[in-house]
Parts: C-alpha cells; structure tokens; sequence
C-alpha cells in the first residue's frame, strides 16, 4: 500500500488478524504497541524492543527462534493453541500513552542528574 495516513493504518491494523514484526535490530516495537491499542496481537523475533513490546500470550507471541520456519511456527501456535484477545492486546497497551512515556522520560532525565 506504501505510506498511508494515520487514520487508514488504524483501519488497517483494526481489521489485520495479526502483525508479523521480524526486524534484527529494533528500539521500540511501536507497531507492536500500536497493533495492541487496535486490539490486534503481534508476532515478533526474539531481540531487544520487540520481546520489551509484546508480552508473550497477552498480546502476541515471541518467536524462540527468528528464521521464517520459526514466524511460522508461531502464527500456528497463535490461531491454533494460544487465543490472544484483542481486550488483552489493549490492556498491555494502555499504559503507553504520550502523557505517561513522557512522564517517565523525564522522570528518567531528572534520575539522571
């Protein structure tokens, strides 16, 4: 689709049955939180920033090896023995809203002096 507005990828991550994230190197998982406020788990290696943004059986699963044999054993395990709820994607997401990251990020600045 290439780059879409913020309100059609909304949409998109609404009706989406799950997101798939297989980055090697990543600092936040925003998608990953993103997909969770929309009710929808995500699938994600195993590396620093994805496993921080998905807890693993609440809103998405982690691989425990990251090779597409290892994504794909996981998208069975999601739709086949492990139901995750979209309520349980949001509640994992709720705490992470502008207002509070902010608040922690200062906090952090302030611990730092």
């Amino acid at each position: 689709l290439g780059k879409v507005n913020e309100s059609k990828k909304m949409v998109l991550l609404q009706k989406s049955l799950c997101v798939l994230l297989t980055s090697i190197k990543e600092g936040w998982g925003l998608v990953a939180t993103e997909a969770s406020n929309n009710g929808t788990p995500s699938i994600v290696y195993n590396v620093d920033g994805l496993r921080d943004s998905v807890v693993d059986g609440k809103n998405g699963l982690v691989c425990r090896r990251n090779t597409p044999k290892g994504l794909a054993d996981k998208i069975i395990e999601l739709y086949e023995r492990i139901p995750v709820s979209a309520t349980s994607c949001r509640d994992v997401a709720e705490p992470y809203t502008l207002a509070n990251c902010y608040s922690d990020f200062i906090e952090g600045l302030n611990y730092a002096k």
